[in-house]
């Protein structure tokens, strides 16, 4: 599950974690084909939410790159102030494939669902 992924922006942890929750029990209880795409659209609108929060972290890295003073290239890669923002986004861009991968697995199942007699 997206048990590692990031918070969308403006959340806390503990909003995160509950939102795991939420969808972990979503998916658990899915059975007709109408709650597996429930479930599946559920996974595509975090996906879709934590895609715009790593476009908003490379912004802030693009920006922090653009501000740089000269020493600060010589500095180790996680001693460069943008080395958080960009280890946030590619955390983001991982638990969005992650979410649209369990979206497509519930999408099959509620195809599968209606063929089943």
């Amino acid at each position: 599950m997206v048990a590692g992924s990031l918070a969308v922006v403006g959340t806390s942890p503990a909003q995160v974690v509950e939102e795991n929750r939420r969808l972990a029990r979503l998916a658990a209880d899915a059975d007709t084909a109408a709650q597996h795409a429930s479930v599946a659209r559920a996974f595509r609108d975090r996906a879709d939410a934590l895609d715009a929060e790593a476009a908003d972290h490379e912004a802030e890295v693009r920006d922090l790159e653009a501000r740089r003073f000269p020493y600060q290239y010589k500095l180790s890669s996680n001693l460069q102030p943008e080395h958080r923002p960009r280890q946030r986004a590619i955390e983001a861009r991982r638990a969005a494939r992650d979410s649209r991968a369990l979206a497509e697995r519930h999408s099959q199942a509620a195809v599968a669902r209606l063929a089943a007699p």
